[in-house]
């Protein structure tokens, strides 16, 4: 009996470990199933949440929205419907299922498309998204249920920037219907399923406090009404970690548990299934173990006393030995006992225990060997069965994805989710040739990895046919070759760019043997596009005096210092010189030792020719030049004389006119009458006149032949002199002057005096009839880049279709008998303002003053 006990006994533990080996296993099966499935629908709900954020996004960077924003800012008002209306019809209808948007700006609604709630006392009821930036949660929200609110910032995240936040709700029930696939594909389509379906998988979210914020498969309407208490949640609000296991639910009943952390959100997803569902294949086991057990200790119990002392040692050994092997132990070895099948079976055991070691071994190495090539050449593989419909990536394929390995369960459907969407449809059409026909392709596509950023590969397929032709399976290599595509991209551009020059461009090695030449050298060498030029030397497509000039100045410079510059010549094939200013580069390696030159010339035939001209063109000029220089002396010689000949031969007449006058006017005082007396008075006058006319045309020659110096000169101390001047002479009349401080220019100091007098003295002159004059000088912007002067009085004025006449010679624009003058002080003024390359122009009206301007 304790012998069968014993025969048994083993019976029974290996059962038992295989039992609870079993278990586990399918416990750790089914765990990694709903942390898979976790992850799926954790993805789902990013998704659903990123393209709702970028609704809002979108919404809030449409220039409307923001112009009306900023307009009712300013206008420091709120909506009055129009933009609300432009939300509703042109935003909203992009998505049925935004139920609400609104516009908030200074912590005040100024905008909802919802009138029922668009005034300044609804601000409360959005209050729960204000300032969380993203995804918020309202538990009661105007629609008569939880909502949800996603807001972005308008005018920028940069609080400088910031003009107010737009908020789009959506009801919450949306968020389950997204983690119960109620939604797809409105939201995208799904990646992954579980391995098997199962009745009791229950899927729902809880806030950070273990609230429902999506119905329970087990409890009815028990959103933001009950609470979840378990160790998965526990987990993730304190140590924001997922975790799986088996406990007892919100029922009391044990289920098999996964979470999801998702502290971005404030949201947990929990996804559960009952362990009397998900253990029922091993809990089956159990129950055909036990039948099988009870026949097996019959059957035992029948052949002991024949079987057991030959059998059951071996037995048990070998069976020992299989779970060691089983378990990665390749080790093991086994004595052999005896001669018959048992001894055999230990001798193939240990042969087959060696040649698993040795071939683990090598797999090992050999798939390490693998890694690393996929890794150092961007390689990554797949291999696909269209039997079993399974496919298997290697760990390069889920890095150029930008995917952890392992986070996505690899397939087809999800291979071709990262495919651009413009390359889906050659890769499934080459794909699916493969799989039904056999047909290997390559191709070139775009991918788009899991963070957004666009990748360029290169696949290539091929397929595994059996015997009967059909595809058992396809194997593929996924290259990525983004940055060589991009760096063959700038090679082409760079190309077309040197390639479509007009500059000549070409390189050489350091044996003076040409390499290339670009479009625009061959033309100006005279070289056909399709001509080799690997034979032509670089000395000979220069005349003799530039290529050594290239030899002893260029190319040493350029091996020395980098680069050389300078002007040379070319020589085309029909022996024409063209000159040329040309830059020879050096390329050296990271060792500095010289790998080729370059050059870039540019043909100066036109500019040398212009030189030419200009030179020819200068000596004629300064021909020229001396000549009028000549005659001018000349003319300023005959000026002066005829000015002297002025000042002598008239004013002695005039004295003598002058002097008689006035002794006539004294002697005959008392005998003649007043007509006669009237009379002299005239001619005295007339002769007064006449001087001081001379002595202004004697003034006005001396301004054009006078040399100029070129001082610094203080208008505004020369201003504040002439008024001091002029109120001793007038001390009676009202006149205020106002001058501007600190206005210095460069320029000859007598001629600027002169025409500064001038101006006040006009100013003054057309001033004196009125009470409350008021003489202005100072400076007033800018005209053609140059500083804008000004001389500003609120005399007589004129009448601006005179204007100009002022500046001419003997113009007066009114009676002598009213304001006295000769009519030639503005036209000094002209002469100083114009040889000091200035322009002078005024701006008047009858009775309202006058303003003269200038600049130097």
């Amino acid at each position: 009996m304790i012998a069968f006990a014993v025969v048994l006994l083993p019976i029974l533990v290996i059962f038992l470990i295989s039992y609870l080996s079993s278990k586990r296993e399918l416990e750790r099966v089914v765990l990694k199933d709903l942390r898979v499935h976790a992850d799926d629908r954790g993805n789902d709900v990013v998704r659903f949440v990123e393209l709702n954020k970028q609704r809002a996004t979108d919404f809030a960077s449409d220039g409307h929205i923001v112009a009306g924003l900023r307009a009712m800012q300013a206008a420091g008002r709120i909506d009055d419907g129009r933009l609300s209306a432009y939300i509703r019809n042109n935003k909203m209808s992009l998505d049925k299922k935004i139920i609400r948007v609104v516009l908030i700006a200074d912590k005040k609604m100024v905008a909802s498309t919802d009138p029922l709630y668009r005034h300044a006392e609804h601000d409360g009821i959005e209050a729960a998204a204000l300032g969380r930036a993203g995804v918020s949660v309202i538990k009661n929200g105007p629609s008569g249920g939880p909502e949800l609110a996603f807001m972005v910032s308008i005018g920028g995240v940069d609080a400088a920037k910031k003009i107010g936040v737009l908020i789009t709700f959506l009801r919450l029930s949306e968020l389950e219907r997204v983690i119960t696939r109620t939604a797809w594909p409105e939201y995208g389509e799904a990646v992954s399923e579980m391995t098997q379906s199962f009745e009791t998988l229950d899927i729902y979210l809880v806030d950070t406090e273990g609230m429902l914020i999506t119905e329970a498969k087990y409890i009815k309407d028990g959103v933001f009404k009950r609470r979840i208490d378990n160790g998965l949640i526990d987990t993730c609000r304190e140590k924001r970690e997922r975790s799986s296991g088996f406990y007892a639910d919100y029922r009391g009943i044990k289920v098999a548990g996964a979470s999801l952390c998702m502290p971005a959100l404030g949201f947990t997803l929990i996804v559960e299934i009952d362990s009397n569902e998900a253990l029922k294949p091993i809990l089956d086991n159990r129950r055909y173990a036990a039948v099988s057990i009870v026949i097996t200790i019959g059957l035992l119990a029948a052949l002991y006393l024949y079987f057991f002392r030959r059998l059951i040692v071996q037995i048990t050994e070998v069976t020992n030995a299989a779970k060691e092997v089983a378990a990665g132990n390749y080790s093991v070895r086994l004595p052999v006992r005896t001669s018959d099948e048992i001894g055999a079976l230990t001798r193939a055991f240990g042969g087959m225990a060696d040649d698993l070691q040795t071939r683990q071994k090598e797999l090992k190495e050999s798939s390490v060997r693998l890694l690393n090539a996929q890794r150092i050449a961007h390689f990554g593989s797949f291999e696909y069965k269209p039997f079993t419909n399974e496919m298997t990536w290697s760990e390069e394929l889920y890095r150029i994805l930008g995917v952890a390995p392992g986070l996505i369960v690899p397939s087809h459907k999800s291979l071709t989710s990262f495919i651009h969407i413009d390359s889906r449809p050659v890769a499934q059409d080459a794909f699916e040739n493969a799989c039904l026909n056999g047909k290997p392709y390559a191709h070139t596509l775009k991918v788009v990895r899991l963070d957004g950023a666009e990748r360029t590969v290169r696949v290539q397929c091929e397929s595994d046919i059996d015997g009967a032709g059909a595809v058992v399976k396809v194997s593929g290599i996924i290259h990525d070759i983004t940055e060589q595509a991009r760096l063959e991209e700038l090679q082409a551009r760079l190309t077309a760019i040197i390639e479509a020059t007009p500059d000549f461009v070409a390189t050489g090695d350091t044996n003076g043997r040409v390499l290339y030449y670009n479009k625009a050298a061959r033309k100006i060498l005279g070289i056909a596009d399709n001509e080799d030029v690997s034979d032509i030397r670089i000395l000979d497509t220069h005349p003799a005096w530039a290529a050594e000039k290239v030899m002893n100045e260029g190319l040493p410079t350029a091996a020395r210092e980098g680069s050389w510059s300078g002007e040379t010549a070319f020589l085309s094939r029909d022996k024409h010189e063209i000159p040329a200013s040309q830059v020879i580069i050096a390329h050296k390696d990271a060792e500095g030792k010289i790998e080729f030159y370059s050059t870039v010339a540019r043909d100066i035939t036109e500019r040398k020719r212009a030189e030419r001209e200009i030179m020819e063109m200068n000596a004629a000029l300064e021909g020229r030049v001396a000549a009028r220089t000549k005659q001018l002396l000349e003319a300023n010689k005959e000026l002066e004389a005829f000015s002297y000949s002025v000042a002598h031969d008239l004013r002695g007449p005039l004295r003598i006119i002058d002097g008689f006058s006035h002794a006539l006017q004294e002697d005959m005082e008392g005998r003649l009458d007043p007509v006669a007396l009237d009379h002299i008075r005239r001619v005295r006058g007339a002769a007064s006149r006449m001087s001081q006319l001379i002595d202004d045309l004697l003034g006005l020659s001396r301004i054009t032949i006078v040399e100029m110096s070129h001082d610094l000169v203080n208008l505004s101390a020369i201003a504040g002199g002439i008024a001091a001047d002029l109120k001793k002479t007038g001390p009676e009349r009202n006149c205020e002057f106002v001058i501007e401080k600190g206005l210095v220019v460069t320029g000859d100091v007598r001629l600027l005096r002169v025409a500064m007098e001038n101006l006040f003295a006009n100013a003054w002159k057309f001033t004196a009839k009125r009470d409350g004059a008021r003489i202005e000088f100072g400076s007033s912007g800018t005209r053609e880049g140059r500083r804008v002067y000004y001389v500003k009085d609120n005399g007589a004025g004129f009448d601006m279709k005179y204007a100009d006449k002022l500046f001419g010679a003997f113009q007066r624009l009114h009676p002598a008998a009213e304001f006295e003058g000769t009519g030639v002080g503005l036209a000094t003024v002209a002469r100083v303002i114009k040889r000091h390359g200035g322009t002078v122009w005024a701006e008047g009206d009858v009775g309202g003053g006058a303003i003269f301007y200038f600049t130097l």
